[in-house]
């Protein structure tokens, strides 16, 4: 039989060698990487009547400063609201097309789509986005605006 001081030491050392397996296992395991972020796509809407630099500049600085991944220009469809703009939506696109391709080179992340183009009328965003969110579930989008909208 044991006195209690070797069963103090015996204890200690067992507690000993259960703190190194568990340090080794913890400490020298390495963490399990983390789960991979979504890309992710900022959406540049308008009716883009015509293109400016200023649609460009603003694209071409989201991706400098790193605030999304890639960024979609997405031209609106037809707007019965709007009676002026006289240009019809497959020529906004192209002009859209023209000007993206004629300002970045091909690897560049700005790209257009034409998500609203063959439409009767033009998406309200909430439901542009809702289309995306189902359309591109690896993605994750942000809506940009311009200051124009906000004055």
């Amino acid at each position: 039989m044991m006195d209690s001081k070797s069963t103090t030491i015996l204890l200690g050392a067992a507690g000993i060698a259960g703190a190194y397996l568990y340090y080794r296992h913890v400490c020298q395991t390495p963490p399990p990487p983390p789960p991979p972020r979504r890309k992710r796509i900022a959406v540049l809407g308008g009716s883009f009547n015509p293109p400016t630099d200023g649609h460009l500049l603003m694209a071409a600085n989201i991706i400098h400063t790193r605030s999304a991944d890639e960024v979609w220009l997405v031209p609106c469809g037809p707007r019965p609201d709007k009676p002026s703009m006289t240009t019809c939506a497959r020529d906004r696109l192209l002009l859209t097309n023209l000007a993206v391709e004629t300002t970045f080179p091909p690897s560049f992340p700005i790209k257009v789509d034409d998500e609203e183009i063959e439409r009767e009328k033009a998406l309200t965003t909430p439901k542009l986005l809702s289309i995306y969110d189902a359309k591109y579930p690896q993605y994750e989008f942000y809506f940009v605006v311009g200051t124009d909208l906000l004055a």
